[in-house]
Formats: structure tokens, sequence, C-alpha cells
């Protein structure tokens, strides 16, 4: 988002009266927006260390490492939809190879989707890749859920969304571990769950993505949300396609059932070639085949369409919350450690900030307390008298500008999780 000089120029002057740290500044102007305060100026302050604390041991360093694309880690999170989108259509496109050169499938014009990987050796990689295709379903769905919570869709809408999501994973899991040659119930509900319920998930995420799409600041958004409504009108004209040829097939069954040698059929020729495999109902299998890739495509394609709307995080962040909802919190000490060194809580640090080219280091430091048995004896204690003077660390450590900055990493810490 822009913003005008006079906004640029408000902030200059709260950051210089606040002492606002640089790497607060840099995250406030976005990366490349404040031309002034950009990596040049963290290469001047390369050798500069500030507010430096009295207390010595008990350092926690933190590491905030900013790259020109504004995102941390090695991966921005908005590869994840593109991964569970692609990986999956090029290894059905393998599994359907290996099947199709084991002579596996000639019983179809073109197969379902579940028998490019019924036998071995495609099964293996068929139940594999549905395996790791349902995991990376899951946490797309709970990002999606969690990204539409911050838009303000904190209602049953989202929540139950994201309930019929993770069960469409789940049925996507069943498939892979249930081949239908072997298995044919568990199978065929695990394939209800991933169809139904997942064409119901894009349905869903239409609605969602309508509702949300005003409120997010991302500039291509709404063709995002045409995407999703054209998408799911799609998927819910292949289900009842779907439903409907399930429905007729069963009830107009073969004329003439022809018994086959099965062993025979599915092993290539002496010379290389397939024999042919007898099935009256070819012609009208390849339909139902069509309309289930449609499905499974349209399925992996609302996965990946999250790849644009995951843009409008950074990181992933785990809070851990007790039942009275405050944040969990640990004994400062691990007391398993032989280790003497000291990590206090949050109330009793002072920090040092030293940049280094595009790193910003912070060192979160205390000078112990009291021994490492006493404070593992009193961990729930917010402040512990020290055997030092018999003064609590952070009365002796805290300063006001310490305190300051204690509250702009909190702010920076929350925008950035």
């Amino acid at each position: 988002m822009s913003r005008t000089s006079s906004e640029e120029s408000c902030c200059s002057i709260c950051f210089e009266h606040m002492n606002v740290p640089e790497f607060l500044k840099l995250s406030k102007f976005g990366s490349g927006a404040n031309k002034e305060v950009s990596s040049s100026s963290l290469k001047d302050k390369s050798t500069e260390q500030k507010k430096k604390s009295k207390c010595s041991k008990g350092t926690v360093t933190k590491i905030y490492r900013r790259s020109s694309n504004g995102m941390c880690g090695p991966l921005p999170w908005s590869i994840l939809p593109i991964f569970a989108g692609l990986v999956p259509l090029i290894g059905l496109a393998v599994t359907y190879a290996i099947a199709k050169t084991s002579c596996h499938v000639e019983k179809w014009i073109f197969p379902y989707v579940s028998y490019t990987g019924t036998r071995f050796p495609e099964l293996m990689y068929f139940g594999l890749l549905l395996n790791l295709e349902g995991f990376f379903g899951v946490v797309i769905v709970f990002l999606a859920w969690r990204y539409y919570r911050h838009l303000g869709e904190r209602g049953g809408l989202n929540n139950f969304t994201l309930v019929v999501g993770s069960i469409s994973c789940l049925g996507v899991v069943i498939v892979g571990n249930f081949p239908v040659t072997y298995s044919k119930v568990p199978h065929y509900f695990g394939a209800a769950l991933a169809f139904i319920l997942g064409t119901f998930y894009t349905v869903l995420t239409a609605v969602l993505s309508k509702r949300t799409a005003g409120r997010s600041n991302l500039k291509n958004i709404h063709r995002v949300k045409i995407g999703r409504i054209v998408l799911a009108i799609v998927m819910c004209l292949g289900l009842v396609s779907l439903m409907a040829f399930a429905a007729y097939k069963s009830t107009h069954p073969k004329s003439s059932p022809e018994v086959v040698n099965e062993e025979e059929l599915l092993k290539p020729k002496p010379n290389g070639s397939c024999p042919f495999y007898p099935n009256e109902t070819r012609n009208i299998d390849l339909f139902g085949s069509l309309v289930e890739w449609i499905l499974t495509i349209g399925i992996l394609i609302c996965l990946g369409m999250y790849s644009y709307e995951f843009k409008a995080f950074n990181a992933v962040k785990i809070i851990l919350k007790q039942k009275n909802g405050e944040m969990l919190e640990r004994c400062p000490y691990d007391c398993d450690d032989d280790d003497d060194d000291v990590t206090v809580g949050k109330q009793d640090l002072s920090l040092d900030e030293t940049t280094t080219g595009d790193e910003i280091v912070i060192n979160i430091s205390c000078k112990p307390p009291i021994t490492k048995q006493q404070v593992c004896d009193k961990c729930q204690d917010t402040h512990v008298t020290g055997d030092q003077g018999s003064v609590t660390c952070g009365k002796e450590c805290r300063t006001e500008q310490q305190e300051d900055m204690e509250r702009m990493v909190d702010k920076y810490e929350k925008e950035h999780s």
C-alpha cells in the first residue's frame, strides 16, 4: 500500500522521538518503500551496538533476517499450494505411465484415477503420493482457515469449511491406502469423501473469498474470487455428472458378463505389446473417467490458488495457551541441563541491538538471579529475588528505554506472526 509523504514524515518524527530500533523502521515502511531506510543503512550500522545492558549472562539471541522479497525463511509459504497442486499431477502422470507400460490399464480407453495405481509397482507410488497430498492438503486447509479468520471470518462458516476440507483430505489418504482392487468398500468410501466434500469445500472457499475480497490488500484478489466462483460451478456440474453416471451404470449391468483371465491380460506379450482386454462398457467408462479427472484437477486447482492469497503473510507461528486463554509459560531454566547459564522471562530482559548487513541481531540478556535449582523450584514466579544484594534481576536490568524496546519487539513479532 502506498504512503503519502506526510505519513512518512510523521512516522519519521515519531521514530526519532521514541528511539525506535532500525529493524522496526524497516518493518513500518516495508521492503523498498522507504529508500532512505534500507539495507544500506543497516550496513552503515554494522558495528554499532545500542542500549547495552549491565547484565552479561543468560543471553538469548534473536536474529531477524530481511530478504529482498520481505519473506522470512528460505521459501515463502505461497510455495506450498503450488507444490500441493503440481506434484500430484506429475505423480499421477508417472503412475499412469508405469501402469500403461505394464499393461495394467488396457481395460479402458483412459483409466479412472484410482486405476492408475491398483497394481504393483505403481501401487506403491500411488499410495505414497496420496498420503503426502492428504498431509499437505490439511496444512493448506488450516492455513486458509487462519487466513480467512484474519480477514474477519471468525464465525461458523469458516470453521465449518475447515472441518469439510480436513475430512476431504482424510478421504484422499483412505483412497491411497486401500486400493480398489483389494479393498473396494473402504476405497469407495474414501473416494466419496474426497470428491463430494472436496467439491463442497471448493464452494465454501468461493463464498469465503467473495466475502473477504474487499478486506484484503492483495492487488488481484478479485480475480482470485472470480476464479474460485467459476471453479465451484465447474466442480458442482462435474460432481452431479459423476453421480448420475454412477447411478446409470449401477442400474444397467453388463448384458453378458465375460470371464477373463486377468493374469494373462495384465502382462505384456513377448513382443512388448499389450493384449486386448475385453470390456463392453469401454466407451461409457471414458465419460466417467474424464469427469473424475476433472474433479481431481479441480480440487488441486482450488488448493493451488491459495498460492496468491498466502502472499499476504510472511511467517506462521504456533502459540500455546492455557485453559484460561493466557500464553503458556515455561520454567526459565532447563532443569535437566548441566549448563549454569540462565535464560529468564521477558519481564527480566535487557536488549542489545546490533545490525550487520541484512541481519538485525537482538541480544536478550539478564544476570542469573539465583542458582538453577532454586529457580526450578520457583519457575512459576514472575520475579525471583537474586543472591546479588537481594535485588530482583528484573528491577536491576530494566530501564525505561528497554521497556519501550520490549514493547516494540512484541509489536513487531505480533505483526509478523
